[in-house]
């Protein structure tokens, strides 16, 4: 039910909220890190593990695990049947509570370490699902009602709990923040799928601006520092990066290199103060392939030679070219032959 965008924001919850989430770790029960289990009736009295297992009657399995989390698992009928819940290590207090009806997920609900609830999801049906967040404090911080992947509704607040921004029939600005009230970033929406995101630095400026297209990053992602000088400037294409890609140094262009599906592809180029090349580099397929030049001064400009990633004299470097031409040209010539 999680959305790729929804993920992300988790995980900067997690990062800039000191840490209180664990259940990543502490919700995968291994038999093995077992160190006791009881088993209760409905009715409040201890059975034996074989017992219930013989039965299948309704009530509790409580267990105990190595890193000190407990898990209370509620069942009726075999199948799983009200709250699961799961503690923070050596403590009573729930981090994750997962509550069932008759073996269907219903909701999930997790909680910082003072037991206030940081996170809710709710499941209205197979496609259909509510998702609230809450400041620290324990006000509402955003509630987003989404069918599978799209963001149908969203309704986003300040700590104050006015309304700063909102969704609507999938379409609008979602506004980001931890939960202390700091902005994370904003999220523009078109038709249920994030268009743009615009991430913050601490200080409110943008560090990052990223073009989306069903949630999948395409079209361009610019990187800034802190003081708002340009870090970088790529061109995606469908999640990878696809065209011509631009870093900076202190403001000024450093490095320019082209990219065909994630991989280095045609030249490089390396600057002096953003307008001098320094030098220039031959790329096919994410290796060095071609002439490698440096340029010093005005002096003659050093070339090293490249085939495949390894380095060759270029006279070596034309044979073994032109082998290749020679081969790729007898290729053609067999479709064309192969296709009449």
């Amino acid at each position: 039910m999680k959305t790729k965008h929804s993920i992300s924001f988790i995980t900067a919850l997690i990062l800039l909220s000191g840490g209180n989430f664990s259940c990543q770790n502490s919700t995968q029960e291994d038999n093995s890190g077992v160190v006791s289990q009881r088993f209760i009736h409905k009715y409040g009295h201890e059975i034996s593990k074989e017992e219930w297992e013989e039965r299948g009657y309704p009530g509790q399995v409580i267990t105990v695990l190595r890193d000190g989390v407990t898990v209370t698992t509620s069942y009726e009928g075999g199948l799983m049947h009200g709250p699961t819940t799961y503690t923070y290590p050596h403590s009573q207090t729930i981090e994750i509570l997962f509550l069932y009806d008759s073996g269907r997920l219903i909701k999930t609900v997790n909680y910082d370490s003072r037991g206030l609830p940081v996170k809710e999801d709710v499941s209205h049906s197979a496609t259909r699902h509510t998702i609230t967040y809450w400041f620290q404090e324990g006000t509402p911080m955003s509630i987003e009602q989404y069918a599978g992947e799209e963001l149908v509704e969203g309704d986003y607040f300040t700590q104050a709990n006015d309304q700063e921004s909102k969704v609507q029939n999938g379409k609008g600005l979602a506004i980001r923040r931890d939960v202390n009230g700091n902005l994370l970033f904003k999220d523009t929406f078109e038709s249920g799928y994030i268009t743009q995101r615009i991430v913050y630095h601490s200080n409110g400026t943008p560090a990052i601006i990223t073009d989306y297209i069903n949630n999948i990053i395409h079209g361009q992602k610019m990187v800034y520092n802190s003081a708002g000088e340009p870090v970088s400037c790529e061109e995606w294409e469908n999640g990878v990066l696809n065209g011509k890609a631009i870093y900076f140094q202190n403001g000024m262009k450093f490095r320019e290199v082209n990219y065909k599906e994630g991989k280095k592809e045609g030249k490089e180029r390396i600057f002096i103060d953003g307008e001098k090349v320094s030098q220039e580099i031959e790329w096919h397929n994410d290796v060095k392939d071609g002439p490698s030049i440096m340029y010093i001064d005005e002096d003659e400009p050093v070339v090293e030679w490249y085939y495949n990633g390894k380095q060759m004299s270029q006279g070596i470097y034309e044979e073994v070219r032109g082998k290749d031409e020679k081969i790729s040209a007898l290729i053609e010539e067999y479709r064309s032959l192969k296709n009449r």
